[in-house]
């Protein structure tokens, strides 16, 4: 993961947007809160 410009932590997902303007998030993704289109039940770090 490049650097990081900012991270958002919600109660079981984080989300960080790097210097280049990406989002990256990973953690419970039961309600889709990763905006990966999916409803994986854990997610590992992944760009948005």
């Amino acid at each position: 993961m490049p650097p990081l410009a900012t991270v958002r932590v919600g109660d079981q997902h984080i989300c960080a947007l790097d210097r280049e303007g990406a989002v990256w998030c990973a953690g419970s993704n039961e309600r889709g809160q990763l905006g990966r289109g999916t409803r994986s039940p854990r997610e590992p770090v992944g760009r948005v």
